[in-house]
């Protein structure tokens, strides 16, 4: 079943694709088996059959055309925004010419079929096709929606924290990367680096922003703080040179019409509300389907160019981990790094997940999540904010795929991890901790609304 249900997901397209064309072809087909020199129609089925291929080739040469097109780009990342953008101009151009090319194509194969009466069809082929193309085009194409997150976190200046100094300045200039125009520091479980706009209490920050999490440097080594930092400094400066805020925002405004589209085609029911006559119920099912169809398969035209370009965002997302961790192995070793990303992991879905179940743990994690909790009962951790960590499954595949990549063991870094209190802790880096942490938990306790920013979604 699961195999069938992928080749049915990825074959969703072409099939659409092949929808309006083929039957077309079919009624050309059967048309001119029974040629007649009385239909004035006959003289069409030669360039109606030529038509239909044409249509079938535009639309396969899209898809290739975006595989080649999304693959160009995987090494040159720092092009990918612009290229993603202008590609989905190109993308909705070519459905304004593909959506009523496959309506003519059907209605005219309807009146070559039967001029009399199918025609009549024809009509509501072609008129659905042209709606669905204004449709589409009244969805929000060229909006750029804002990226954005709001998090109950405290502005800080390296200034204050001599300490935090010393080290963001040393990994600045052993990184070769300059520091962010903005830091934060919060309650949650994670360090966040953040590209779009953050909204905090102390205002609207733009230009990349590090949140830096209290909880978590209660259980880091100094060493194991510096690793997490040296691959956000990384991160972040490839997010705001390749452009990521600028591919986040086209990714969301492509979402957007999607989520239009799925609107404008729940607006239409199947059943007529004034009669249940069969012929008004056939006319309508036959209306909602020649308008449900054109918007169906422009959605799917978007979503495929979209997720093409998602997996190029990626793949160049990949080989900034690797080399993240390549960097950081190099500067503390692969052991520290992959402890503290585990330490980080445990604090983040310890917050969130319940390891525990009839008396032992549930999960590898879960036995750190219990310590942490059981010699750190006093740990505030805003436990509404758990991302980059999404679940248990996909955090330990990460850390397994950090531990190949440095040929270490993940069960050996997990014991090392296990070390939860070490001295001194990565939170005497700041000053004033426990001022902190009131000022903290005031601004947890106020009423700002969370919401989260897409660029999240490639963390992991």
């Amino acid at each position: 079943m699961v195999g069938i249900r992928t080749f049915l997901t990825r074959s969703k397209l072409p099939l659409l694709l092949l929808t309006y064309p083929v039957f077309a072809l079919l009624l050309a087909t059967n048309s001119s088996a029974s040629y007649s020199l009385s239909n004035p129609s006959s003289g069409l089925i030669v360039p109606l059959t030529t038509a239909v291929y044409v249509v079938v080739g535009f639309g396969f040469g899209f898809l290739l055309l975006v595989l080649i097109w999304a693959r160009r780009y995987r090494k040159r990342p720092q092009d990918l925004a612009a290229a993603f953008r202008r590609g989905l101009y190109v993308t909705f151009a070519l459905l304004a010419f593909l959506l009523p090319a496959q309506g003519a194509v059907l209605a005219l194969a309807l009146y070559v079929a039967d001029p009399q009466q199918l025609w009549v069809w024809g009509i509501f082929v072609a008129g659905g096709a042209i709606f669905g193309t204004g449709v589409l085009f009244s969805s929000g194409l060229g909006e750029k929606p804002g990226t954005y997150v709001t998090l109950r976190a405290l502005r800080i200046q390296l200034t204050d924290h001599p300490k935090l100094a010393t080290v963001m300045r040393e990994l600045s200039e052993d990184l070769h990367v300059p520091l962010p125009r903005h830091f934060l520091l919060g309650l949650q479980p994670s360090l966040l680096r953040i590209v779009g706009t953050v909204f905090c209490p102390d205002g609207e920050l733009e230009g990349g922003v590090l949140c830096f999490s209290l909880p978590s440097s209660s259980v880091l080594s100094i060493v194991e703080f510096r690793a997490l930092a040296g691959e956000a400094l990384l991160d972040l400066h490839a997010s705001l040179t390749e452009g990521r805020k600028e591919f986040l925002s086209t990714s969301e405004g492509a979402n957007d019409v999607v989520r239009n589209l799925n609107a404008s085609m729940q607006e239409w029911s199947w059943l007529p509300k004034w009669g249940l006559h069969p012929f008004f119920i056939v006319l309508r099912l036959v209306l909602v389907a020649a308008m449900r169809f054109p918007l169906y398969l422009g959605k799917e035209w978007v979503t495929f160019y979209v997720k093409e370009f998602w997996a190029s965002r990626w793949y160049a997302d990949l080989g900034n981990i690797v080399e993240a961790h390549r960097s950081s192995a190099a500067d503390v070793g692969a052991v520290r790094a992959i402890s503290a990303l585990i330490k980080e992991a445990a604090l983040s879905l310890g917050a969130g997940f319940h390891f525990v179940a009839q008396g032992k743990s549930s999960h590898a994690l879960g036995e750190l999540a219990s310590q942490i909790q059981q010699k750190h009962p006093g740990l505030q951790v805003e436990a509404e904010v758990v991302w980059p960590w999404q679940d248990p499954f996909s955090a330990w595949q990460y850390l397994q795929f950090r531990c190949r990549l440095s040929g270490v063991s993940l069960e050996w870094c997990r014991q090392m991890a296990l070390d939860i209190s070490p001295e001194p802790p990565a939170s005497s880096l700041f000053e004033d901790v426990v001022k902190l942490e009131t000022n903290l938990v005031e601004i947890a306790r106020s009423p700002l609304i969370l919401a989260r920013d897409p660029s999240f979604r490639v963390a992991l």
